[in-house]
């Protein structure tokens, strides 16, 4: 018989600081179907907490790479974007801290510790989802190249290298 681990989640504690005293989160209207607006929230597969009409709850229906969207005044709604109709309470903000009313409890499972495994958003220098400038990087490269006395480039086609080298 195979055991499987027990985990336990732990719900944050919303009567102590920081979040008793975070304010309520945003809602901006979806300017058209299918557009969000600037700033929106996108949810994680993490337990999210939202403050709304001064209470904090989990949207309905959670999952990743979507956007909350307020029904009433207490029902909140995982959505994903292109569900979203014109004039939709979306979420905005850019913090999971509850610094902006929009929390994830990451350490629900943890105990209250971090894990060495722990994924964070955008939080190393190399990322998918981090944009990159690309002029910026190679003009970076060909100048370290040129100051490690290095080729700072590849100026032709493979045919055209290999053929060049042979005489």
């Amino acid at each position: 018989m195979t055991t499987r681990p027990r985990f336990q989640y732990r719900p944050p504690n919303f009567e102590a600081p920081p979040l008793k005293g975070a304010p309520d989160a945003r809602f901006e209207p979806a300017p058209a179907d299918g557009v969000l607006p600037d700033g929106f929230f996108s949810t994680t597969n993490l337990p999210t907490y939202v403050k709304a009409a001064g209470a904090w709850s989990r949207p309905r229906l959670p999952r990743m790479d979507c956007v909350i969207v307020r029904q009433s005044p207490r029902d909140l709604v995982t959505t994903e974007p292109r569900k979203v109709r014109k004039g939709q309470a979306v979420a905005v903000g850019t913090e999971e801290d509850g610094s902006q009313g929009i929390f994830v409890h990451a350490e629900g499972f943890l105990g209250g510790s971090h894990s060495a495994n722990e994924f964070g958003f955008m939080q190393t220098e190399v990322s998918r989802e981090r944009p990159v400038d690309y002029a910026v990087w190679h003009s970076s490269w060909v100048r370290r190249s040129s100051a490690a006395g290095r080729s700072s480039g590849w100026w032709g086609p493979p045919w055209y290298t290999r053929e060049r080298a042979k005489t």
